[in-house]
């Protein structure tokens, strides 16, 4: 595969990316389509393993990425959709304009969501006519994790699942399965309906495919079988899809992935502990409580992504009794320690520094431990805290990575000598120990 200058559809952009069943173009670098189509190559290997789709079934598949590669993130652009596949074109579009997009897990899951809908209609015609089919796999499938070598589908959607039981336990809203199934692509894309029944169609799927189907069948199976279940005979469903809603314990399930060892499930597993620095909950001090568990994992990556997202839970714990429960301060003790202990992996060291910059509503627990790090041995170390309590200290200071890195270490220790003695005058500032 090469990137070269687009031709036909490329009359209109800059660059284009050609794969075996695609072509992306975009006026976005030639460097990033290269990257972009190296994952759409990957999606369509791991759709065509799961759906059984012989290529030459599936034609060429033009992938448009809107967008250029400013440097300028407009942060009050939100579209109204952020990718569409229109299947009588073979024609895929996605916006990688938004701020979203501009995260590689974000785009991803616009990618497999969007090829999702052509290999759908591509195995089951009838699913472009049926809207809670269409939508509600492509939703289930979004979140599939995968790297060179593995493709996992998780089929759990935590943002869609939270929409739909919020909807099963609206009083005013009497759900009907029959009449969800049975939902026009007009009433399905309503303005002031449309996440509620993107949600729906979800979790319809999710509780075919995941509570219905027999679970001993591979997922390409049990999805043939979705095509070709009876209608009627969902629609009769109703009280369990219901009571599924209303029961199902989203915390329990991505913590009992979190911790799963087994290889079979090791991106499940790293993309759970994700979820739960982000999925907000009635229950975050379980949340809490699980990833700090996780710190003593044996798995690196797993301990790594374990800190990681208790920092983005605990900045998110708003009731001030949260910082006095055990196991957020034994959380905030052990990232504590691992900052200041120069057998840690500097990398790690210097990304925990760097991630304590949105630490806003906890940042008094970390201000002692930043300066401290000033002193340390290592530059880039240096800089990382730095540039960390420019951002959550009140007090002016040098940010500039080169004095950092190389100023005399006279320079330095003022700069510290500074810091240290402004924490002293700080109210309720946790005591400062050199």
């Amino acid at each position: 595969m090469t990137t070269f200058p687009a031709v036909g559809c490329g009359l209109f952009y800059e660059n284009s990316y050609e794969g075996s069943a695609y072509t992306l173009y975009s006026d976005r670098s030639e460097a990033f389509l290269s990257r972009v189509g190296k994952k759409v190559t990957r999606i369509y290997t791991g759709y065509q393993e799961l759906f059984e789709v012989p290529q030459d079934s599936l034609g060429t598949t033009t992938i448009i990425l809107e967008g250029d590669d400013s440097d300028v993130l407009d942060y009050g652009y939100s579209p109204s959709v952020l990718g569409y596949y229109v299947p009588l074109l073979n024609y895929i579009s996605i916006d990688t304009t938004p701020v979203c997009t501009q995260s590689e897990e974000m785009l991803e899951q616009v990618l497999l969501h969007e090829i999702g809908h052509h290999f759908i209609v591509t195995e089951h015609p009838a699913a472009s006519q049926e809207c809670w089919l269409n939508e509600g796999l492509a939703g289930a499938l979004e979140v599939t994790v995968f790297d060179d070598n593995t493709f996992e589908y998780t089929l759990l959607n935590p943002v869609l699942f939270q929409v739909a039981q919020s909807v099963a336990y609206e009083p005013k809203n009497r759900l009907d399965l029959k009449k969800i199934l049975a939902m026009s692509w007009g009433d399905f894309h309503d303005p002031e309906r449309k996440e509620r029944n993107y949600a729906l169609a979800w979790s319809i799927v999710y509780f075919l495919l995941d509570r219905h189907l027999p679970g001993d069948l591979p997922l390409g199976k049990r999805i043939e079988a979705l095509y070709n279940l009876d209608r009627d005979a969902i629609s009769l469903l109703q009280p369990q899809w219901i009571f599924f809603l209303r029961s199902f314990d989203l915390t329990g399930h991505l913590v009992e992935l979190a911790v799963d060892s087994s290889p079979e499930k090791h991106l499940k597993s790293l993309w759970a502990i994700r979820q739960l620095g982000t999925v907000r909950s009635l229950d975050e001090l379980r949340m809490v409580t699980a990833l700090v568990d996780l710190f003593d994992d044996p798995d690196p990556l797993k301990r790594a992504l374990a800190y990681f997202s208790f920092l983005q839970k605990v900045e998110k714990l708003t009731h001030s009794y949260f910082s006095s429960e055990e196991h957020v301060r034994q959380g905030v003790d052990h990232i504590g320690d691992i900052l200041g202990d120069p057998s840690e992996p500097t990398t790690l060291r210097e990304a925990l520094a760097s991630a304590l910059g949105a630490s806003f509503n906890t940042r008094r627990q970390w201000l002692p431990r930043l300066v401290h790090l000033l002193d340390g041995g290592e530059g880039e170390l240096r800089a990382a805290a730095a540039r960390t309590l420019s951002l959550i200290g009140d007090k002016p200071t040098i940010v500039n990575p080169d004095f950092w890195r190389h100023a005399p270490d006279a320079e330095r220790h003022r700069e510290v000598a500074e810091w240290k003695a402004w924490l002293t005058r700080q109210p309720c500032s946790p005591d400062f120990s050199p």
